[in-house]
């Protein structure tokens, strides 16, 4: 019997890795927004891996549904949406699911299985973290792997073994670890510059790094354990956004590969006027500061401009954060 899948909240992520599974002997149902669909139906889609590969499906092989109704019941359901949006989009599938399926949160943040989890007590929920950031080009049809990274999950799913997913023990540890480099998806977003400059800026890297130990401070006041996926001990972060240049550029050679064309997705969010997940990435660790006694002033300002850019100033949330940047 083919395995059916659903894709709910098909954006960059979803569509990579829906695409990659579609040709494994299961049927891959995409959940997401009209436009996104109507251009993939119209040209395809195409994955490309951070080394350069590509595969390409033609329209007729990618079933996009707008609507849960047209949804099949379903074996496998991958949650790629926004943290904000899990309980209206397992809410919205309900009817899909059998008593045998299983669901995997593919999404940022913290919170996101426990929801789930809640919403379905009795069904198997394995916590997944993508490592890894997907840039769209094309017209949104070409989904191009930006950074390095594996895909890690609490327990094993075998449909996603294709995909090289990894099986941790401590998956908390390294959610909080993704949620530590997420930060930077918010000063990516107000610098409007692709990330490798971003990154290529001291004063920028600055300002990260002072986000980043606030945060480090914060989890080690609430005894958080925190892992890092590579080599260079998680602690180590903060300390090599402040090396020159030369020397940052040389150490992180190591650390990160990263597509000249990369921008994170709440970049995206901003250009096209949707709401973030500041409130799971900076957000979590302001709440966490004062529930502890804590001052994070940089994390708070950045929350601030997020939030007034997605109340319609993003042109002065960006001259705001441009100011901030140059005191360093």
């Amino acid at each position: 019997m083919t395995i059916k899948i659903g894709i709910i909240g098909a954006g960059a992520v979803g569509c990579f890795v829906g695409g990659h599974l579609i040709n494994q002997g299961t049927e891959v149902f995409f959940l997401g927004r009209k436009r996104l669909g109507d251009e993939i139906l119209k040209s395809g889609m195409t994955l490309t891996s951070l080394e350069g590969v590509s595969i390409h499906h033609g329209p007729e092989a990618i079933k996009w549904v707008l609507n849960p109704a047209d949804l099949p019941l379903l074996d496998l359901i991958i949650i790629t949406t926004k943290s904000q949006d899990t309980l209206s989009a397992i809410t919205e599938v309900k009817s899909k699911i059998k008593n045998e399926t299983v669901i995997v949160s593919l999404q940022n943040g913290l919170s996101n299985p426990a929801v789930l989890k809640t919403f379905l007590p009795d069904h198997k929920i394995v916590t997944g973290m993508v490592l890894y950031n997907v840039i769209q080009l094309n017209h949104k049809v070409h989904f191009k792997q930006s950074s390095n990274g594996d895909i890690y999950l609490s327990e094993n799913v075998d449909t996603l073994n294709v995909m090289g997913a990894k099986i941790v023990a401590d998956i908390v540890a390294i959610q909080w670890g993704k949620l530590l480099k997420n930060l930077n998806n918010a000063l990516n977003a107000l610098s409007n510059r692709p990330l490798i400059v971003q990154l290529r800026d001291r004063k920028e890297r600055r300002l990260l790094s002072l986000i980043a130990s606030e945060a480090l401070e914060v989890l080690k006041k609430n005894s958080i354990a925190v892992k890092n996926t590579s080599p260079i001990p998680i602690w180590i972060f903060p300390v090599a956004l402040k090396l020159p240049d030369s020397i940052f550029n040389l150490v992180s050679s190591s650390e990160f590969k990263i597509d000249p064309e990369a921008r994170l997705s709440m970049w995206q969010d901003l250009e096209l006027k949707r709401k973030t997940e500041i409130e799971y990435l900076n957000g979590e660790i302001v709440r966490m500061a004062y529930k502890s006694g804590i001052n994070v002033p940089y994390n708070e300002k950045i929350v601030a401009l997020i939030k007034l850019a997605e109340a319609g100033e993003l042109s002065s949330a960006r001259s705001q954060y441009k100011k901030l940047v140059e005191e360093f």
